[in-house]
């Protein structure tokens, strides 16, 4: 198992190495900028005593926002899956993984089957010390398996360039996001605008990176048809 993990890292360099993305910088920093447009409009349009409304509010524009980015990158893995078709390893099927857990996610944003379950776990089973509420738990595991899965599938992963860095970063905001969460109790309108624009910035980089992986696998094709 582990020569095998070896070998597939070794590959997996050795590919990304030969394979060359067209410029990105510019179009990724205009993605970024125009979110910032957008939440800063969310901030600019609530009631001059509630500036973090539509941060708070369940199903308002920002939780939309993230939701669209979370099913942009589902549609990318899925098409990254699709596009992988002719392999035969194990590895591609984390593009599928990944395709069913952003289809999770998604849905989970829109109908927040955490927040259900964690208000069930809370008078249940009770609050584990350390905790808020199992609210904060559910996403916390969620980071993690997700982790476990890119360690498991870390080799296809780093087959493609840009699409780990832009992971990366999508986990940096997943750990801002969940930090305030958990440690900010009452949750103010400030915390709730760091929050949520976190979790918007994860999910937009999340899409990004499976965007990426797209591009990435396109031009790795080429470059097997080139005499």
């Amino acid at each position: 198992m582990i020569q095998m993990f070896q070998r597939n890292f070794k590959e997996a360099l050795a590919q990304r190495s030969q394979v060359t993305l067209p410029k990105l910088r510019k179009p990724i920093g205009l993605f970024a900028i125009g979110t910032v447009i957008y939440l800063s409009i969310a901030v600019m349009i609530a009631p001059e005593n509630q500036p973090g409304r539509y941060f708070l509010m369940e199903g308002g524009m920002v939780t939309t926002l993230s939701a669209i980015f979370l099913a942009l990158a589902s549609i990318c893995a899925g098409v990254s899956f699709n596009l992988s078709r002719a392999r035969t390893d194990f590895l591609r099927f984390f593009w599928l993984l990944a395709t069913m857990g952003f289809a999770f996610l998604f849905l989970d944003e829109l109908l927040r089957f955490h927040e259900m379950t964690g208000r069930f776990l809370d008078p249940a089973v009770g609050i584990p010390e350390g905790f808020r509420k199992w609210d904060d738990i559910i996403v916390i595991l969620y980071g993690i398996v997700a982790l476990f899965l890119m360690a498991g599938f870390l080799p296809e992963i780093l087959r493609y360039p840009r699409v780990m860095e832009m992971m990366g970063i999508a986990f940096l905001f997943y750990f801002i996001h969940t930090f305030v969460d958990s440690t900010q109790e009452p949750r103010t309108d400030l915390s709730a605008i760091i929050e949520e624009s976190a979790k918007v910035f994860c999910a937009e980089y999340l899409a990004i990176s499976m965007f990426v992986a797209i591009l990435g696998m396109k031009a790795a094709a080429n470059l097997r048809r080139e005499p």
